[in-house]
């Protein structure tokens, strides 16, 4: 399970404070530019975002909260953000899911279906060296019928106004901390999104290279629908419209909280922090764009991997280790039992079998001759029923 940072005691929880002092340390961030929308967190402390509840929300400061849970007119992908062992993470395309690497690996739910990771997908991101960032890549068994997530080329410049879609909290009772009104968390939980402005990049936070979004009360910092993550959002997507085109340009994984302050609150001078996609484009797309048939994994989980074992194969560019062309490796439920090709089906004696149907034994000659004789006479009887249309007497 992954581990609830947020809801543990200040003790015990491993919330990634950059110093025991009064703020972050000075090697570990560049909040030291002199935007004044991130003067209020020159004494705040680090919180990942993680929980191990089920479902969730950002936090919106729009009415009473509880608003945009379906997708916005202009929709940036809230179908591609999904369950990611409890967290959240973004679809991206070729059965891979990206989500920060504190979630963990896990049951992964697109559109109410459970899909079960590919062993020995998940994987941590190196970012070139050095201590490695807070992202993570996995592959689901299956296709969730999804579109492919584009992701930024370019980080989204300070200022820029960003759509944030997550799994966390949602919003509960307001609340005012040190002179900060706000709001806790709590449940129902349920998949949001919200909107804000960039306030940072190129931060460097828990060894990662991400933006920061600050949690304003008015305009003109504040935006409609104004948002702030909550426990449970991390592994949510963070998206950048440019140029006509919805880009994923950031991963959800911290909360950057006044030090002190209450765990599950969120509080206006707050903020949000998260990975760079940009910086770390180029590795991504080097796993995810491996072929199924050429990535060294089991990704049907028919015990064959790749060309020349697993006849699902074509060639080493094939996308997918399933083919149309056979019953019980074709990624469907052919007899509706409720299980799916080899092994799963036990009908199917291996991934050629011709069937997932359970054969049915031929009648010896005796019984055969019996049954074709009731049926004929069935058929005799009833002749002059069907001949002219009335019963017969």
């Amino acid at each position: 399970m992954p581990v609830d940072y947020a809801n543990k005691p200040s003790s015990l929880a491993p919330t990634a404070r950059a110093q025991q002092g009064n703020g972050p340390a000075p090697a570990r961030s560049n909040y030291a530019r002199g935007r004044r929308l991130l003067a209020c967190l020159l004494s705040a402390s680090w919180l990942l975002v993680s929980t191990a509840s089920l479902g969730q929300a950002v936090i919106i400061v729009t009415g009473d909260g509880t608003g945009n849970t379906t997708a916005p007119s202009d929709d940036p992908g809230f179908d591609n953000v999904g369950n990611v062992n409890g967290l959240s993470g973004v679809y991206l395309g070729n059965g891979w899911v990206l989500t920060a690497h504190h979630v963990g690996s896990g049951t992964m739910e697109f559109g109410g279906v459970s899909y079960p990771v590919v062993p020995g997908s998940w994987q941590r991101l190196t970012g070139g060296g050095g201590s490695p960032p807070d992202l993570a890549v996995l592959r689901m068994v299956g296709d969730p019928g999804l579109p492919v997530t584009a992701l930024a080329t370019s980080s989204p410049p300070p200022g820029s106004d960003v759509v944030m879609i997550g799994r966390g909290l949602s919003r509960g009772s307001a609340t005012t901390w040190s002179g900060n009104d706000g709001w806790g968390w709590t449940s129902p939980r349920t998949k949001r999104w919200g909107r804000n402005k960039i306030s940072t990049s190129g931060s460097i936070i828990l060894d990662t290279v991400s933006a920061t979004l600050n949690f304003d009360s008015s305009p003109p910092s504040a935006v409609s629908d104004e948002a702030h993550v909550a426990s449970g959002d991390s592994g949510g997507g963070l998206y950048w419209k440019s140029g006509g085109t919805w880009y994923l340009a950031g991963t959800l994984f911290v909360s950057l909280t006044f030090s002190g302050q209450p765990s599950n609150i969120s509080i206006f001078g707050n903020a949000t922090g998260a990975v760079d996609i940009a910086t770390y484009r180029s590795e991504i797309l080097s796993i995810i764009s491996v072929p199924a048939c050429s990535n060294g994994l089991d990704d049907d989980l028919d015990g064959q991997i790749d060309v020349g074992a697993d006849p699902g194969c074509d060639d080493a560019n094939d996308a997918s280790e399933q083919s149309p062309a056979l019953i019980c490796d074709d990624g469907l439920d052919n007899d509706l039992d409720g299980f799916i090709d080899f092994p799963a089906d036990s009908e199917c004696p291996s991934s050629l079998g011709p069937s997932e149907n359970p054969t049915v034994p031929a009648l010896s000659l005796w019984p055969a001759v019996f049954v074709a004789a009731m049926l004929g006479g069935l058929g005799l009887r009833h002749l002059p029923h069907a001949a002219i249309g009335r019963p017969s007497v």
